[in-house]
C-alpha cells in the first residue's frame, strides 16, 4: 500500500477485509480519504478470502505532465523559428546587401563622375 501511497495521482488506498467490513487500512488517512471527490477508482482482491483493496487516482497528473510537455514543445518551435528566421536575415543581407552596395557604389561614381562603371554580380 505504501508504494501505491507513494505515487502522487494516487489519492487514496484502502484495504477492506472483507465485502461490508469497514476499512482497516486507509491511507493517506481516513478523514482525508473521504473528504475528497475521485475521479477514478477500482477495487482489487487480495488473497483468497474477500478481502479486497480500493484504490482512488486522479488524472490531473497527466492532464499536467501534457500540459508542461505542450509548454516545451512550443517553446522549442518558437526558439527554431527565431534562429531561422535570423540566420536567413543574416544570409539575406549577406548576399543581396553586398552586391547592392557594389550596385550603389557604381551609381553614386556614374553620378559624380559621369563615368560608366561595370557592376560585377558575382562574388562575396
Amino acid at each position: 500500500m505504501s508504494l501505491l501511497a507513494a505515487d502522487r495521482a494516487v489519492s487514496c488506498v484502502a484495504f477492506r477485509e472483507h465485502f461490508a467490513a469497514p476499512d482497516v487500512r486507509v491511507l493517506p488517512s481516513r478523514a482525508a480519504c473521504a473528504k475528497r471527490v475521485y475521479s477514478h477508482q477500482f477495487s482489487i482482491p487480495v488473497g483468497d478470502d474477500e478481502a479486497s483493496m480500493t484504490v482512488s487516482f486522479s488524472d490531473a497528473e497527466v492532464i499536467a505532465a501534457v500540459d508542461a510537455d505542450e509548454k516545451v514543445t512550443f517553446g522549442v518551435i518558437t526558439v527554431i523559428l527565431l534562429v531561422s528566421l535570423s540566420t536567413a536575415s543574416i544570409g539575406f543581407r549577406f548576399i543581396v546587401g553586398t552586391r547592392l552596395r557594389r550596385l550603389r557604389a557604381a551609381i553614386h561614381r556614374i553620378t559624380e563622375t559621369g563615368e560608366r562603371v561595370p557592376v560585377t554580380a558575382s562574388g562575396g
